[in-house]
């Protein structure tokens, strides 16, 4: 019911998540939700990973027509439609027949459109993809899957910039400098996956200064 993936930058999870649906989407006629909270246009969607990922492959490049707001199996029906929540959710609620839901910055999405989304995925075998970055406890996506037991049927797996064995040479040079410069609870945050969570030594690091005192003193 539930694959999910989290994780730090560069770890080339929202590329997985669109070749793996693409080529799903050639085996049989299947209708795809690529959605996130919030999508102001086509360029801030899953649209241009699964052109990227498409483009990849000669074989899969044969089978898709891939034009500038759409993206369809040629032969066979399969359809790639890409939603907004928070201005679409309306919508979202009245569709039918969707076999999977691809949710993106997952962590962004509030517990009301989750309560939305959810039961609208509801065709038989449809399955929910959640791809997303852990910064706070506090979010629905990090307290259902990750701080307690998961949903039934769920799919869960942490990959890092490690687990990417294309991993580019210009994001080891990112990461190595960020990795030098940056407070540690950042980089763990970006690169590694982890929540951003600082400690008292890490928040009062060189901002105190050690003075000695007299005790007999008033």
């Amino acid at each position: 019911r539930y694959r999910a993936f989290y994780g730090g930058r560069g770890s080339g999870k929202s590329y997985s998540v669109a070749l793996m649906a693409a080529l799903w989407g050639t085996t049989e006629k299947l209708r795809f939700l690529c959605a996130r909270e919030y999508q102001n246009s086509i360029k801030e969607s899953m649209h241009a990973e699964l052109k990227n990922a498409i483009a990849s492959n000669e074989w899969l490049a044969e089978q898709y027509d891939v034009g500038v707001d759409y993206l369809r199996h040629k032969t066979n029906g399969t359809e790639f439609i890409f939603k907004g929540l928070r201005a679409n959710i309306a919508s979202v609620k009245s569709m039918a027949q969707i076999d999977v839901c691809i949710v993106e910055e997952a962590e962004t999405v509030p517990p009301e459109s989750w309560r939305d989304l959810l039961p609208t995925i509801r065709a038989d075998k449809s399955e929910v993809w959640i791809v997303w970055n852990p910064k706070r406890r506090e979010n629905w996506v990090n307290q259902r899957f990750l701080l307690q037991e998961p949903p039934p049927r769920t799919m869960l797996a942490q990959v890092n910039y490690l687990d990417n064995p294309w991993f580019p040479a210009m994001l080891e040079e990112q990461r190595l400098e960020s990795e030098r410069i940056e407070e540690a609870a950042h980089y763990r945050h970006v690169w590694l996956g982890e929540f951003y969570e600082k400690s008292a030594a890490q928040v009062f690091a060189d901002r105190y200064e050690v003075l000695e005192f007299d005790p007999t003193e008033d």
